[in-house]
């Protein structure tokens, strides 16, 4: 489906293969952006331009959203078993609850408001080298959990850090940081780092990899739910909540 003006379109979608949504100019996809692709191989949406979408994709293997310009994506639920990728150059708002067996990537480059759902079995790391504020960081590992922060963290509202694990638990600051209610539930390793300001709120069970890395500025609220990796990438400003 090519829209190269503007066009306000309702996707319902069922597809053995591919399903690709591509627009050059602006498209509204449903009643405020709503998109329903349901696809045994791939879905891709492509949108160079402004795109203001709120999809639920179910695929076995890829699910695709790419926009070069501004993205606008709420409640996105998924569900996969390979690969879910959702990649915005761009600003971008996006509302995510997605499970996947394979890989989730969501990668950011400029602005990103994005709410997400995971759980996985073996590690989590959130990763920010700019601002981060970590509130409500529920932790519970068998192996490794290791906060790490460089400048100033305040994990949680009232400094609360509750954290279970059997093997290793680090909290390394060398500024200052508050350490609030903290709970992370994962079987391998558990990871957050922040080199400046962390405000994130994550519920996160893992399987296998969690990977949230923001270089700017981030506020990530997580509950994700995964059987292999997830990734979130963000390269400028991350607003990540839910």
């Amino acid at each position: 489906i090519s829209e190269s003006p503007a066009a306000d379109v309702q996707i319902g979608v069922t597809a053995q293969d591919d399903v690709t949504v591509t627009d050059s100019d602006t498209v509204a996809l449903g009643e405020a952006g709503l998109i329903e692709a349901s696809a045994q191989d791939d879905v891709i949406v492509t949108d160079s331009a402004t795109v203001a979408v709120s999809i639920a994709v179910s695929a076995q293997d890829d699910a695709t959203i790419s926009d070069s310009a501004t993205l606008d994506v709420s409640d996105p639920g998924i569900a996969v078993q390979d690969d879910v990728t959702i990649t915005d150059n761009a600003t971008s708002d996006v509302q995510i609850d997605i499970e996947a067996q394979d890989d989730l990537t969501i990668t950011d480059s400029a602005s990103a408001n994005v709410q997400i759902d995971i759980g996985a079995q073996d590690d989590i790391t959130i990763a920010d080298s700019a601002t981060l504020d970590v509130s409500d960081l529920q932790v519970t590992t068998s192996d490794d959990l290791t906060v790490t922060d460089s400048n100033t963290v305040t994990l949680g509202a009232a400094g609360v850090a509750e954290i279970n694990v059997s093997d290793d638990l680090t909290v390394s600051d060398s500024a200052i940081a508050d350490v609030s209610d903290p709970q992370v539930s994962a079987q391998d390793d558990a990871t957050v780092t922040d080199t400046a300001v962390a405000n994130v709120q994550t519920d996160v069970v893992a399987q296998d990899d969690v990977t949230v890395t923001d270089t700017a500025a981030a506020n990530v609220q997580i509950d994700i739910v995964a059987q292999d990796d997830l990734t979130v990438t963000d390269s400028a400003s991350a607003d990540v909540s839910d």
